[in-house]
């Protein structure tokens, strides 16, 4: 399933491509929330997205959510037990391990394989790697916290049931909610078969950028922040904002602490690569 906007898609490469190696994808319509009956407002809890993104979500988020949701029904709806989404600017770099990728999703656990996701927002160990079956160097890896990056990715029907529950107004962006990630298991195909497309407008990087600015954290509130998050303050004053102790958890606890020790001993999967995901450990 490729994800574009039907007078602005950009997909057409990407279908020739997936052509190449067997895969015959077909359109889901992306969303313009602005576009929808009572506008993005409507389908948005900005409340809850400055708590745990600590911005407020662009109306270009809310619309590619609402867009990814509808993947989701659509393989639940088709009866397949794997589905491979793409939004419509990821291209193909790399022959994708399609067998290994069938038989990591065939299982009852809800798991996500992601194809493109960013490097310096990823956290793996060297021995959490599954290597059957799989082409020359590509590699399969087991990450600690979901990825950062939802433009191309394989899941099970299980994995589409939880990041369904999840479907009430928008909080969070599309890549991963908050609220329900810490239930999947997440892995990454490296080196990664797919990448975005550089010359390719974004749709949403313009918005996110002046929302990033206007949000900006100053160091002394940053440091209240994660002091709160430390003594588990922030869980006492929001956990119906969190859903689970285990969703505060990750989101607060483990992504900050890996995220300060990969950056500090500086180490990487492969160190002669630097589109390497980051280790933490």
């Amino acid at each position: 399933m490729i994800i574009g906007i039907p007078d602005r898609y950009r997909g057409h490469e990407l279908e020739r491509q997936l052509a190449r190696v067997g895969i015959s994808a077909k359109r889901v319509a992306g969303v313009i929330a602005d576009e929808l009956e009572g506008g993005a407002s409507a389908y948005a809890d900005q409340q809850v997205a400055r708590l745990l993104l600590r911005r407020e979500l662009t109306n270009g988020e809310i619309g590619c959510t609402l867009a990814h949701r509808a993947s989701y029904n659509q393989l639940l709806m088709s009866g397949a037990d794997v589905g491979l989404i793409f939004e419509d600017d990821a291209r193909l770099v790399t022959e994708p391990p399609l067998e290994a990728m069938g038989t990591l999703l065939d299982s009852q656990e809800p798991r996500v394989l992601l194809l493109n996701w960013n490097p310096d927002w990823t956290f793996a160990l060297p021995d959490d790697v599954r290597t059957g079956g799989l082409p020359h160097r590509c590699r399969i890896h087991e990450v600690k916290v979901p990825p950062i990056d939802a433009s191309a990715y394989a899941l099970n029907r299980a994995a589409a049931k939880v990041l369904l529950q999840n479907a009430s107004r928008v909080n969070y962006v599309s890549d991963w909610p908050a609220q329900v990630a810490h239930r999947i298991k997440f892995f990454i195909a490296y080196p990664r078969p797919f990448r975005s497309d550089e010359t390719a407008i974004s749709n949403l990087q313009d918005q996110r950028d002046v929302n990033a600015q206007r949000y900006a954290e100053r160091a002394f509130p940053k440091a209240v922040r994660l002091l709160m998050s430390m003594t588990h303050l922030r869980w006492v004053l929001h956990r119906g904002s969190y859903g689970s102790y285990g969703a505060y958890v990750q989101h607060e606890l483990v992504r900050p602490g890996l995220s300060f020790l990969a950056r500090k001993r500086g180490r990487r999967l492969y160190p002669d690569d630097e589109s390497s995901p980051l280790v933490a450990g």
